[in-house]
């Protein structure tokens, strides 16, 4: 007996006697294509597994023994004698700011002249009726007793942005704090053939 999905009421229930009576082949072919379906599902999880090895080993040849074959052959860049590969190694520079550590970064963005890359929010706990309220800023909130929560934070993509031109300058930023880390990658461009 199937269950309508809305209620606990079954389809004999809703439709009586008026279902005809699944045969012994329609079941057989329910049955074929749920093994179907299962077997589908088991693949595709084989598949992600695979995607995913292959994926870590590409980032291993990426980021580490393609860098280090070509700086010990003392060279940047790289191209195929038919100039259809060129592989070049680029530095990266990342940046992430932990819970624990953004109070000092902002400190530090705050009196480096970077202010402008924090985000303020503010988390507002209203009851029914209070939408009013909502649009008032920080100090109105503050005269009236509200309960208010103010959140700090930076645009992820920002601050990764900002952390680049800052070590591509060479400016003096705080490296650890800042969750700062470089990686050397080699980029691989390959040369599509022109359609004829």
């Amino acid at each position: 007996m199937k269950e309508s999905a809305d209620t606990n009421l079954t389809d004999e229930d809703l439709y009586g006697d008026c279902l005809p009576k699944a045969t012994d082949a329609e079941l057989s072919t329910i049955a074929d294509l749920v093994a179907r379906s299962v077997e589908l599902d088991n693949q595709i999880e084989v598949q992600l597994e695979q995607i995913k090895a292959l994926t870590e080993k590409k980032r291993t040849i990426d980021e580490k023994e393609l860098p280090d074959a070509m700086y010990k052959a003392g060279t940047g860049e790289w191209g195929s004698p038919d100039g259809t590969v060129k592989v070049s190694v680029e530095n990266k520079v990342y940046g992430s700011l932990s819970e624990e550590r953004k109070p000092k970064a902002f400190e530090w963005l705050r009196s480096n002249n970077q202010a402008g890359l924090i985000i303020n929010q503010f988390v507002i706990p209203l009851k029914k009726g209070m939408d009013v309220v909502a649009d008032v800023i920080a100090d109105f909130l503050k005269t009236k007793e509200v309960e208010f929560e103010k959140k700090e934070n930076v645009n992820t993509a920002t601050f990764q942005a900002f952390v680049r031109e800052q070590v591509k300058a060479g400016n003096a930023i705080p490296l650890d704090l800042f969750g700062v880390h470089m990686r050397n990658i080699a980029i691989i461009k390959i040369k599509k053939p022109k359609k004829v």
